[in-house]
């Protein structure tokens, strides 16, 4: 991959309105520089990052599929390359990374370990909107029917 490195700097300037006529002040209220990391022109959407790992979607094959980037070696992979539509909303913390996967037709919750490689489903229904904090997975969960949506937790640690 043909890595390109650019620097983008961004200065506002106040402007005064007074009466009809407007002034414009040459000092700036900010200015800003930015690092473009991905520049694959498919879409990249939903970024999360931990340390030296950063997470997101990426359409560029036409799914929408979860990759994980490594700032440490500059390497991108793609870590849920499935022949369905989409898994979404990847988070990740440390070395876990977890996020919404259509894989058996229905959103489910689904938990990937960067360094084992491996990952299990950790909701039996609809999970959305995960999040993980160390050993600690929680999701939105429609589990129990018509009352509505319920958070649930699993810890990793445990197993439970």
């Amino acid at each position: 991959m043909k890595k390109i490195k650019y620097l983008v700097s961004v200065t506002a300037c106040a402007i005064l309105f007074a009466g009809s006529a407007a002034l414009a002040l040459a000092k700036p209220l900010f200015s800003l520089t930015v690092t473009p990391v991905i520049t694959n022109p498919a879409h990249q959407f939903f970024p999360d990052i931990s340390g030296r790992w950063m997470v997101f979607n990426d359409n560029r094959t036409g799914l929408s599929e979860v990759y994980l980037y490594d700032f440490k070696n500059g390497t991108e992979q793609p870590i849920m390359n499935t022949a369905l539509p989409h898994g979404n909303y990847p988070r990740i913390d440390g070395d876990t990374v977890v996020w919404v996967d259509y894989r058996n037709g229905d959103g489910r919750t689904y938990a990937y370990d960067i360094r084992t490689k491996e990952g299990k489903f950790l909701s039996e229904n609809l999970g959305w909107a995960p999040a993980v904090d160390k050993d600690r997975v929680v999701w939105m969960d429609n589990h129990v029917g018509d009352i509505g949506n319920e958070i649930y937790l699993y810890d990793l640690k445990k197993d439970i």
